[in-house]
């Protein structure tokens, strides 16, 4: 992240200048902005230091069910592409999950404003997530992963080789993380909002409130139990810009539902299937019924759309027992 002087750029005097107008909404507006551009910048230094001290490619693993794989292909047209969704983080399975930097942002952003402590909607986010390795090309075809998110082997996997980790979130674990730092580079925000709140002491301030832990989004998904450093997790996430960005998906049942339910997705231009299965390889699960036939029928389905993906049925030897 950029230093303090952050204070003095153009976003915030920008922000400063809607204030002594009177227009709140544009100063806010302006406020927000920055601070988004703020935590990209965070994650785009991280991303490129990771590029620079690992220039080999890594391994990324996207573990779902057969039904979604067979219509990424079915419905991809040159004309209007499919894609790998971003879902609602609130189906994410760490009950965890965004707590440790929401408990931190709480310290840093004050619980004193109305708002503050019920802001956090899990659905206004969604993410996409990838298990990684540096070594393990046949990372998309572990039982552990398996049995934790490719339904209990029944799924398939998405295997693909990233040199450029543009765009993806690398999560961390537990207290491996510069949280602890995070105050200083916000000092300048937090001013900025204590300045507001002291010039407008009677506009009821929740809304903007919950706008910041938005604006944070990424801050706050980037972060899991050390349970989970197994993974060595990548992530997109995201905050759609309005309402009209959500899509819905009919499933008939869920992992923590019993019975249809919609659940909520956006998409994102990078993970629009070309881009994403050129070069990749899947595996069916293995306890798929008739896999190897499902294996050649997802291959030309594949062939017949001129995509450039590899198949393969999954070795891990896997009878459920209970």
């Amino acid at each position: 992240m950029k230093t303090t002087a952050n204070a003095n750029n153009e976003k915030l005097k920008l922000a400063d200048d809607y204030l002594r107008q009177g227009n709140i909404r544009s100063a806010k507006s302006a406020f927000l902005d920055e601070l988004k551009e703020e935590v990209s910048s965070y994650y785009k230094e991280k991303v490129e230091k990771l590029n620079d001290e690992s220039p080999s490619p890594i391994y990324l693993a996207h573990y779902t069910d057969a039904e979604t794989i067979y219509s990424i292909l079915d419905d991809y047209k040159k004309d209007n592409p499919s894609y790998l969704r971003l879902y609602e983080a609130s189906s994410l399975n760490d009950p965890d999950e965004g707590k440790h930097m929401r408990k931190k942002l709480k310290e840093i952003l004050g619980t004193n404003h109305r708002g503050s402590e019920g802001a956090i909607d899990y659905t206004d986010f969604f993410i996409c997530s990838f298990v990684s390795s540096d070594h393990d090309s046949k990372i998309g075809d572990r039982l552990r992963y398996w049995q934790s998110y490719g339904k209990d082997g029944l799924g398939c996997s998405i295997r693909i080789s990233l040199k450029d980790r543009k765009g993806f979130i690398p999560i961390s674990y537990g207290e491996e993380t510069d949280i602890n730092n995070l105050e200083p580079y916000l000092q300048p925000y937090l001013e900025w909002k204590e300045k507001l709140l002291e010039q407008y002491k009677n506009e009821d301030q929740t809304n903007f409130t919950t706008e910041i832990y938005k604006a944070l989004a990424q801050l706050m998904f980037s972060y899991k139990s050390h349970h989970y450093k197994h993974e060595e997790e990548f992530r997109y996430i995201k905050t759609p810009n309005s309402s009209k960005e959500i899509e819905y998906h009919f499933k008939s049942e869920g992992p923590y539902l019993k019975g249809p339910y919609l659940r909520k997705y956006i998409l994102e231009d990078n993970l629009e299937a070309k881009k994403i299965l050129t070069g990749s390889m899947i595996y069916i699960g293995p306890r798929v019924p008739k896999k190897k036939s499902f294996c050649r029928k997802l291959e030309q389905l594949a062939k017949s759309k001129g995509l450039e993906v590899t198949f393969r049925c999954s070795e891990v030897r896997y009878r459920k027992v209970w």
